[in-house]
């Protein structure tokens, strides 16, 4: 049992130092989004992560920090002249006396036995084991309603249908190679929900209403948030807060700041959405208010809102996101910031308990008239016998302690320094994940281009195998049309104009139509080269704002450092005061003090000119300088790119439509079946 009861103290000793940072932490990230409107929706949700994080580290964590920032507990002197207790303390060196008492008076010794422990045979109960048990009590129910919930996401699951329009199908596939996922997600259909979400973390599935009929272009919104989520990792960041959320479900602060944190990072979600596809913020309102209030699947995540305050909170963000203009390297700063000095669990301690509490005791017993308690060496025992040698325990005692009053106490021993706490690393820079194969809806090559609209009253499709590359314009029925009349791995040419569908062989034709579409292949390329770039670019940003952190967390870590060290100045001028009020004190030991107390100060003095370095702050002003510089060529770069592609286009656009009616009018165009 008393194994139990050791366990049962120590978690609900985290559990209170953790709920009251967790409680400082939540307040300063508040405040920190009170006071800084323009603070980016990504930002606040990452900030929001760190409080479950460090929820669940000041549970795990068994050594933290220690802060000793409060004061020493003062020592009380005792009003009677005479204190015989077998458990006095070391430093005032009362076991002689206690074994000359007890060889002179057995009834003395049982006295003094008896008043030292007065409350042995007591019981009291232990509260922090009750705690325990109602807090593990609670975790229990948790654990049965997350396992509930996991019950019902895998019965819609299973009730839901695979999806089976190609449309839709290629879009999810072009906007997932576009934000870089690793895969496209699996599309199906449920009849249950009332919102796409996204659930699943190793076999990621899009589910979409039956009953919810979106435009084509709600659609692609609605699939581009969702897989927003996905290039952002929610599935997998998410298990921290609601782990956090279950562990601590009696703090109220908890619970809402979990809110806030799912808030924000569908907010973030958003405002990728609406910069990604140039959308206008209120088109996309539409689609939140459309979609209106639904609750995801437990583990899953909903594009729509869980309530209507939600949502409220999300169109008013919605319209910020389109103005912010904040750098996203200030940002990562105060990410950095909160990480260092709020997420590491902490522990308030005394400063230095046992070396203050001997100085006011000191001091006390130099002020104290009646007669005093003072050091008795192991050495004069026999003395103390032979002054009085039939008398009493205590005439004995008494005799023995006035014969030394004038005696000094030595100087006690200065606190150890504690050790600086270690500076956390920096985390490296996450790969670039791997371009995935073309493969788009059946068609492998080399170079996949897929340009899809329903509503286009002619198409084509270019196979290419010299180049290894094909290249549709046209609806999702003119591609199954297409490879329905290819054979094998022949390079043709399919045509349509309204409802007559043509075929050309002729190599004539086909090497004119891959002139055309030339330029816009290198077009491709060299936006491709423009995102490397680009991708390159905010790499070394990320660095950047690493490295800014961990210069943050070293200047944490030296004031934390000066801090200790006025600490233990102020316990040397305490022990200095303490040994001058005495009558007569030895000269060496001031010296020593005072010698001491200069240590400290140059200690304190050189954390302060390290602090004060400026040099470090300099070099990341000027590599982000450079940084911003070096992005704004790329965006000039990118709208001049972006001009060039629009021309190219219409020209290529233009000379396909001329090399049509051509081959149509020369007979090199054999009529085929356009369904």
């Amino acid at each position: 049992m008393s194994a139990l009861t050791s366990f049962a103290d120590v978690v609900v000793d985290r559990l209170a130092w953790t709920s009251l940072q967790a409680a400082l932490l939540a307040g300063g990230i508040w405040l920190a989004g009170r006071y800084m409107p323009r603070l980016p929706a990504s930002t606040r949700s990452l900030l929001w992560w760190l409080l479950g994080v460090q929820l669940l580290l000041g549970l795990v964590v068994a050594s933290p920090l220690q802060l000793r920032l409060l004061s020493p507990a003062p020592a009380t002197v005792a009003e009677a002249p005479v204190v015989v207790a077998p458990s006095a303390p070391l430093e005032h060196h009362f076991t002689t006396v206690g074994r000359v008492a007890d060889a002179t008076s057995t009834q003395a010794a049982d006295t003094a036995v008896v008043a030292t422990a007065p409350e042995a045979g007591s019981t009291p109960v232990n509260w922090k084991l009750a705690l325990f048990v109602l807090w593990l009590a609670g975790v229990l129910v948790q654990a049965l309603l997350a396992w509930r919930q996991w019950l019902e996401a895998r019965a819609v699951m299973r009730s839901s249908l695979p999806m089976n329009d190609p449309a839709l199908q290629a879009a999810c596939a072009r906007q997932a190679k576009a934000m870089g996922l690793r895969r496209c997600p699996s599309l199906r259909v449920s009849p249950v929900i009332g919102s796409p979400q996204v659930t699943g973390l190793w076999r990621t599935t899009v589910l979409l209403p039956a009953h919810q009929n979106l435009s084509a272009e709600e659609s692609a919104l609605a699939l581009a948030h969702e897989l927003a989520h996905l290039r952002r990792g929610d599935l997998w960041m998410g298990w921290v807060p609601a782990m956090a959320h279950r562990l601590f479900f009696f703090h109220p602060l908890v619970a809402w700041g979990m809110r806030e944190y799912a808030l924000h990072r569908e907010a973030a979600c958003d405002a990728q959405v609406v910069q990604q596809h140039d959308a206008a913020p209120q088109d996309y309102g539409r689609l939140l208010l459309r979609l209106g209030v639904a609750h995801p699947l437990h583990a899953g995540l909903a594009g729509a809102s869980p309530t209507f305050n939600n949502l409220k909170r999300r169109l008013t963000m919605l319209q910020q996101s389109a103005q912010d203009t904040s750098s996203s390297a200030r940002g990562w700063l105060l990410i950095v910031l909160v990480a260092a000095a709020g997420v590491l669990p902490y522990r308030v301690t005394r400063a230095a308990s046992e070396a203050s509490s001997a100085a006011p005791a000191a001091a006390a017993s130099a002020a104290q008239p009646a007669p005093q308690a003072v050091e008795v060496t192991q050495a004069e025992p026999a003395k103390a016998a032979s002054a009085a040698p039939t008398a009493g325990s205590a005439t004995v005692m008494e005799t023995h302690l006035h014969a030394h009053t004038s005696r000094v106490p030595p100087v006690p021993p200065t606190p150890p320094v504690p050790l600086t706490p270690p500076i956390p690393r920096t985390p490296p820079t996450p790969p670039t994940p791997p371009t995935p194969p073309a493969d788009t809806n059946g068609l492998h090559a080399s170079h996949v281009d897929i340009d899809i609209d329903n509503g286009s009253r002619n198409g084509f499709a270019l196979f290419d195998r010299d180049a290894d590359s094909i290249m549709v314009n046209g609806t999702s029925g003119d591609i199954e049309a297409a490879k329905r009349e290819r054979k094998a791995n022949e390079s043709m040419l399919w045509i349509r104009r309204d409802q007559q569908a043509y075929v050309i062989r002729d190599d004539t034709y086909i090497r004119r139509a891959q002139n055309v579409y030339a330029p816009m292949k290198e077009m491709a390329r060299m936006q491709g080269r423009l995102a490397t770039e680009q991708g390159r670019l905010a790499g070394a940003q990320g660095r950047l704002a690493g490295q800014q952190g961990a210069m943050a967390s070293r200047m944490g870590a030296l004031a934390a450092r000066e801090a200790q060290l006025e600490s233990q100045r102020g316990v040397l001028e305490a022990q200095r005061a303490a040994l001058e009020a005495q009558s007569s004190v030895p000269a060496t030991a001031l010296r020593q003090l005072d010698a001491q107390t200069r240590a400290l100060d140059n200690q304190i003095k050189a954390l302060a000119d390290r602090q004060r370095e400026p040099r470090e702050e300099q070099a990341f002003a000027q590599q982000q300088a450079d940084l911003e510089r070096q992005q704004a060529d790329l965006e000039h770069q990118q709208q001049a790119l972006e001009k060039q592609q629009r021309e190219v286009f219409a020209k290529a656009d233009r000379d396909m439509q001329s090399l049509m009616t051509e081959a149509i009018a020369k007979g090199a165009a054999q009529p085929v079946s356009a369904h």
